[in-house]
């Protein structure tokens, strides 16, 4: 008899994306996220805390809040997004802590991230 071959298993490469606060990025890379889900790939997603995704419309995804600097107050956060050089210099140093973190704890395949870190 013939031996069927078998399937293979479903891969553990863990993809990782980086969310900025933007939400016009935010649609197209977390639909790129869940086809690479739906291939069998593992989907970390690291945000900022302003305007992050709604983790319940994604919950096979793992998401990793970071900070953003950014004030609590409704009020005083319009003149901090005005100033994107505020955000990159902000997220620098908890996305690297974040990231050192995460490989740690398994390999990253790749890394999508569709910000401007200086």
């Amino acid at each position: 008899m013939k031996e069927m071959p078998q399937k293979q298993s479903q891969t553990t490469a863990a993809w990782c994306f980086f969310h900025y606060h933007f939400k016009a990025t935010s649609n197209p890379m977390l639909q790129l996220a869940n086809i690479l889900h739906i291939k069998g790939f593992k989907i970390t997603i690291i945000h900022t805390e302003f305007n992050s995704p709604n983790r319940s419309n994604y919950p096979q995804f793992t998401f990793i809040s970071i900070s953003d600097g950014l004030p609590k107050s409704k009020d005083e956060i319009t003149c901090f997004l005005n100033n994107g050089n505020f955000m990159n210099k902000s997220c620098i140093d908890p996305f690297t802590g974040c990231l050192a973190k995460l490989l740690e704890e398994e390999p990253v395949a790749c890394l999508i991230s569709i910000n401007t870190l200086t």
